[in-house]
């Protein structure tokens, strides 16, 4: 069976983590291998997580309580959590599902006397055009955030420097994850030595707690191959387990209630020696070969489903979504065929705050429920995506038949 996603390290980068556990050296070597990166070195600020560094950013501006903090209205688990931790209000922007870009008459309404920040995600691999909302933010004096945590190598490796804060994450699903570990790029020189002065006050990630889940990557790695995997699902089956509950719990960041406190830690220097490491070894050619296989994905299904994130600019396919009416029946097929199509989320929908109803993201919201994960990647190769597109194309047929009887 074809895994929905594979973990994007190799079993030398895995070895060296486990390695730097033992002798990671020392950590501002490895950050200042990491900031030479960079097209400008004194924009790096790393931290432990990108929740931690948008925890840290909060923490340093230091607004009035009750400001609002625009968020795209589909974004990464827990960032309206962290803004409520601030006594801020989180208020989402609805997006359009063929760029999954802020609408922009939603962001123009969105904007009131309040508003300090606007967190622009780029989802699925692919980039927003920012060109209107980078002059909107200018305009209005809101600060603007990229969150690039699924967008690493899509256009311009870093970004393209429009913004004031740009958030790169490093993750266990994310591209050229190295378990952890996330790269602010901070135009605000002085913003950013405060991020790092509050940092300094974290307690040190354990070494410990990241060598396991070094460990759990490489069962996750080795469950990415074919046979490997079809053997877990069946012995699942037996068991009665929940598969797809399994594998997202593997790949949680932060389970549990007590997020703020998870997230303030100083990462450990084997981590950030990885992290270093993994964006040294980052090798630009696999992505375009990633973006070939999804192109050709989506030229077979651009007639028969809705493709949310379509229009994207410079599209990676970091993940494959569709949008379907019918989900449990598609999945159920595409398993059945060896494709572990999913429709769990690591995302959340935010919600309009009391007394901001009429920001309720309702096209968002409408797609959010219906959207369908499938696995599309280089090592599947061209034969198994086009049967991939053939057995969905005659699924969706023969439900449209039964629902048209």
């Amino acid at each position: 069976m074809w895994v929905r996603k594979r973990i994007d390290i190799g079993w030398g980068g895995i070895g060296y983590g486990l390695l730097r556990c033992l002798f990671p050296g020392k950590a501002v070597e490895h950050e200042r291998s990491i900031a030479s990166q960079l097209p400008r070195p004194e924009e790096a600020v790393i931290c432990f997580s990108v929740r931690s560094g948008f925890d840290l950013l909060l923490t340093a501006l230091k607004f009035p309580e009750g400001s609002e903090i625009l968020l795209s209205a589909m974004t990464l688990g827990h960032m309206a959590d962290i803004v409520r931790a601030h006594g801020l209000v989180p208020v989402p922007v609805d997006l359009d599902p063929d760029t999954m870009a802020p609408d922009m008459n939603a962001l123009e309404r969105s904007i009131r006397p309040e508003t300090r920040i606007l967190v622009v995600a780029h989802l699925f691999g692919g980039r927003c055009r920012m060109e209107r909302i980078v002059e909107i933010c200018r305009r209005r004096n809101i600060l603007l955030i990229e969150d690039m945590a699924q967008a690493l190598g899509s256009g311009r490796r870093w970004g393209g420097g429009q913004s004031d804060v740009a958030m790169f994450s490093f993750g266990t699903i994310k591209t050229a994850t190295a378990g952890g570990g996330a790269v602010l790029r901070v135009r605000d020189a002085e913003l950013g030595n405060e991020m790092r002065v509050a940092q300094a006050g974290y307690p040190l990630q354990r070494r410990m707690p990241f060598a396991i889940k070094l460990g759990r990557i490489a069962c996750l790695k080795f469950l990415g191959y074919r046979f490997p995997y079809g053997l877990f699902r069946r012995l699942c089956g037996k068991l009665r387990i929940d598969a797809d509950l399994v594998i997202s719990r593997g790949t949680r960041a932060f389970p549990g209630n007590n997020l703020i406190v998870m997230i303030r830690r100083r990462p450990h220097p084997a981590l950030i020696a990885l992290l270093s490491h993994r964006l040294s070894q980052f090798d630009p050619r696999y992505l375009r070969r990633k973006t070939m296989i999804g192109r050709l994905l989506r030229d077979e299904l651009s007639c028969m489903v809705d493709m949310p994130g379509k229009n994207a600019l410079a599209q990676t396919h970091w993940v494959f979504p569709l949008c379907l009416g019918n989900s449990g029946e598609v999945i159920t097929k595409l398993v059945a065929e060896g494709f572990d199509a999913t429709a769990r989320q690591s995302m959340e929908v935010i919600h309009a705050p009391a007394g901001r109803e009429e920001m309720e993201p309702t096209r968002i919201a409408e797609i959010y429920d219906r959207m369908v994960y499938l696995p599309a990647y280089p090592e599947m190769g061209a034969r198994e995506i086009m049967r991939m597109a053939r057995v969905l194309s005659v699924t969706l047929n023969g439900v449209a038949r039964g629902a048209g009887k």
